[in-house]
């Protein structure tokens, strides 16, 4: 006669084996499904937010692809990055207060400072960024949302 293979309590070993296996589908099932349902809690949130983002920040594109210009005004002295790149760039260096790097980016042309009150024209958004030139110029800077406004 052979023995079944028992835990300390006697129950069987298979059985034990099972019921973690069922359990581990449980817990896979709920995660996912709470993973599921975040995912679109997220979208539909990301949805809302850039809508609302493009109705407040932005003037739809027209048929030929050109931007109706709405003036905007810059809230407090800023940093602007001459491309997406030193946008990012800049934030890298602000982070460890590196401000020789950021007179580096100045003197090469990837970064301008923008002063409060200065005339600028809203050309895109992103979530956090938005694109505009400064009155006057015909070059795209790339700054952070909330450091212009509308008057």
């Amino acid at each position: 006669m052979t023995k079944k293979k028992t835990t300390e309590k006697g129950l069987p070993l298979n059985i034990i084996l099972a019921i973690l296996f069922i359990l581990f589908l449980i817990i896979g099932s709920i995660v996912h499904s709470c993973s599921k349902s975040n995912t679109q809690d997220v979208n539909k949130y990301e949805e809302k937010n850039i809508e609302t983002s493009a109705e407040e920040n932005i003037d739809a594109k027209t048929e030929d692809n050109n931007y109706s210009v709405t003036t905007y005004y810059v809230k407090q002295q800023t940093y602007a990055g001459t491309c997406e790149e030193c946008f990012d760039e800049i934030f890298d260096y602000c982070k460890v207060d590196d401000r020789k790097a950021l007179q580096t980016m100045e003197y090469e042309g990837k970064m301008k400072i923008l002063h409060e009150g200065q005339k600028v024209y809203l050309l895109d958004a992103g979530l956090t960024y938005a694109i505009v030139r400064e009155e006057g110029s015909t070059e795209k800077l790339w700054v952070v949302n909330e450091h212009i406004e509308k008057h």
